[in-house]
């Protein structure tokens, strides 16, 4: 029996021939086929149709009134007044103020600072009575509240002042809120023009 290998693209077939009569037809032998893998497609290109409606830009929401609570300055009105102690450090204050320019129009006299109180204002929410001072700004006259009550020894001084005018209340240890629960009065605030008078009194004795 003769053997012809023919060799083909991807594949190897064995074939055999009978050489005489009546053999055996030829027989195909482990055909094999190799294929490589298919390529995958590309994905799209991302593109913009400039056509295309764009979204409207939104602002952000504003926040409704009462959102946040709005920063007051001290000094700007009778419910937000400067603390201080005493009418002595309410004069520093106001003669040492400086003006929207950068000015200080009373340059640290104290006397000057006492001689620009328009008087108090009476009481606020907290029961203090608070005073007012118009400063001089080259800008305009400017509005200041002071609260000389803005220290532990004045609060004091004016629960004690209370409470003689009712001796019937409770001492303040007794009555923590005794500073807040007693109203005021037309005493109270003359006992408050009396220690702005001798805090003055006081100043001119020292002028030259």
């Amino acid at each position: 029996m003769n053997w012809i290998r023919v060799a083909r693209a991807g594949s190897v077939v064995a074939m055999g021939f009978a050489a005489a009569c009546g053999g055996a037809p030829p027989a195909t032998v482990n055909t094999a086929t190799v294929t490589s893998p298919s390529p995958q497609p590309e994905p799209p290109e991302e593109t913009v149709d400039p056509s295309a409606p764009t979204k409207p830009f939104l602002p952000p929401v504003a926040q409704p009134p009462g959102a946040e609570q709005s920063q007051v300055a001290e000094g700007t009105d009778k419910e937000h007044p400067v603390p201080r102690c005493g009418p002595a450090d309410s004069y520093r204050y106001v003669a040492t103020y400086k003006c929207a320019d950068g000015t200080v129009p009373l340059q640290g006299d104290l006397r000057a600072a006492s001689k620009v109180r328009s008087g108090n204002v009476g009481p606020n929410a907290t029961g203090h009575i608070i005073d007012l001072y118009v400063v001089p700004c080259p800008g305009g006259d400017v509005k200041l509240f002071v609260d000389m009550y803005g220290c532990p020894e004045t609060k004091q001084d004016l629960v004690l002042q209370r409470l003689e005018e009712a001796p019937d209340a409770q001492r303040p240890e007794e009555a923590p809120d005794a500073f807040t629960s007693l109203g005021p009065r037309v005493a109270e605030r003359a006992l408050h023009t009396r220690a702005h008078l001798a805090e003055a009194t006081d100043l001119l004795a020292l002028s030259p």
